[in-house]
């Protein structure tokens, strides 16, 4: 890490941006249907996992501030891309507070989009997958929910509200409480 950290700011820094961002979608035709694939997908998951060890591994070399728009568009990308978002967001709550607390009203949208997601027809794994996603977006907004100062953004506040006023995440946010309170 030591090795990068001259080139970081000047060289990988703007490619990660531009990375992180990118979006290449090809329509693959199978026969009755079509499928949507990502070929960025890789691309923008590797660029999260390098701007998530620099921010532990190398805290001052990232500009904290500049990546949260990054962590907010990520939060609302495919679900591997979020669940990693998810744990960069819970990592930054102890270490990048303020900068969280400041960027709270651009998570609100996407981790309420995770939140209400429907089951449809989904069975087993993929049910159990779906409610993991889910639980993964109620602790992301718990761990918001506790630093100082995020309940004073009035969006943000509103939507904890309707989150746990909502019938549907009662149950999963009171356990979840609970598991934190035992740790």
């Amino acid at each position: 890490p030591q090795l990068l950290a001259g080139l970081f700011k000047d060289t990988i820094t703007p490619a990660l941006y531009d990375i992180s961002s990118l979006k290449k979608q090809r329509k693959v035709d199978l026969g009755p249907f079509t499928h949507t694939v990502d070929d960025a997908l890789p691309l923008r998951k590797a660029a999260l996992s390098i701007f998530a060890s620099s921010l532990e591994k190398l805290p001052g070399i990232v500009d904290v501030a500049a990546f949260m728009p990054v962590l907010a568009k990520a939060l609302g990308d495919a679900e591997d891309i979020q669940l990693h978002a998810h744990q960069i967001v819970i990592s930054m709550c102890a270490r990048h507070p303020k900068y969280i607390v400041h960027a709270v009203d651009t998570f609100v949208e996407p981790l309420e989009k995770t939140m209400n997601k429907k089951a449809g027809q989904k069975t087993g794994t993929e049910l159990e997958r779906l409610n993991d996603w889910i639980k993964s977006s109620i602790r992301v907004m718990l761990a918001i929910s506790k630093l100082e100062g995020a309940m004073s953004s009035s969006k943000f506040a509103d939507f904890v509200e309707r989150m746990k006023g909502s019938a549907k995440h009662t149950h999963t946010i009171e356990a979840l409480e609970n598991e934190t309170k035992e740790l």
